[in-house]
């Protein structure tokens, strides 16, 4: 890969939401495997004891496999939404809430 710093800025932006797009659709790939592991129970074939020991022993993703596995043990439910973009402050770039003081009437 070449170095980021040759990149102009408008090209280096636009890369940058290239690679986050792109994460967004490996860490979805994951999530999709990682609950058919769990539907079929096959880290117990792993000597794991749960999802969760699964990925932090096997993959060694801890932070993952804590958001993966919280919902461990729900029954067959309606299929979870795909990934979307979940930003606080409604997505927008540049404008931040600020916090107001109150002042004592």
């Amino acid at each position: 890969m070449p170095s980021l710093s040759l990149f102009s800025d408008t090209e280096l932006l636009a890369r940058v939401a290239a690679v986050v797009q792109a994460e967004r659709i490996a860490t979805a790939d994951v999530v999709e495997h990682l609950m058919e592991v769990e539907r079929r129970r096959l880290y117990l074939d792993q000597a794991c004891s749960s999802l969760y020991t699964y990925c932090r022993e096997r993959l060694a993703r801890s932070a993952r496999a804590k958001r993966v596995a919280a919902p461990e043990g729900r029954t067959e439910g309606p299929p979870r939404e795909p990934l979307r973009n979940t930003r606080r402050g409604g997505g927008r770039c540049g404008r931040r809430r600020t916090r107001t003081a109150r002042m004592p009437r």
